[in-house]
């Protein structure tokens, strides 16, 4: 019961679709209950860039600068 609820805390983080879900639910089901052909995969989504993303994005970004020149 633990892990289950752990698994859709995680779905809730990444904002998982119904569809995605039921990949990542098929593909760490144990072996004997794995389907005899693999399932089809769907196309990944593209990246939407919005002014929040690339706000998140220079949060991480930074440049080494070189130390002030004495003068």
């Amino acid at each position: 019961a633990i892990d289950r609820a752990i698994d859709q805390l995680v779905y809730q983080l990444y904002a998982l679709t119904a569809e995605e879900i039921a990949l990542v639910e098929s593909t760490t089901a144990p072996m004997a209950k794995a389907a005899a052909e693999p399932a089809e995969v769907p196309a990944p989504k593209p990246a939407v860039y919005t002014a929040q993303a690339e706000a998140d994005a220079a949060h991480i970004y930074f440049v080494k600068e070189d130390s002030p020149k004495e003068t």
